[in-house]
């Protein structure tokens, strides 16, 4: 399962086309139901991004925020993903 930024999903054809991949919001809720449900092919990929990186975007390096974006580990323990 793919998780993406909830707002891509607003737009009717984009969202249906995204929900078609198997594509679900990054909210803790959808995350929560996903990583709970039982039998193979409920894993998740989080792309760690967003407006912050793009603000620091740099020729020559990489610049990632994990600071405060730590929940989504949490919940991998919670669930027992890890």
């Amino acid at each position: 399962m793919v998780v993406t930024f909830t707002g891509l999903l607003t737009a009717w054809l984009y969202r249906d086309v995204l929900m078609s991949l198997g594509v679900i919001d990054v909210t803790r809720p959808s995350l929560e139901y996903t990583l709970t449900q039982k039998g193979a092919g409920h894993s998740v990929v989080i792309v760690v991004g967003g407006a912050a990186e793009i603000l620091d975007t740099r020729f020559d390096s990489y610049v990632l925020t994990l600071k405060r974006r730590k929940g989504f580990i949490k919940l991998a323990l919670q669930t027992g993903f890890v």
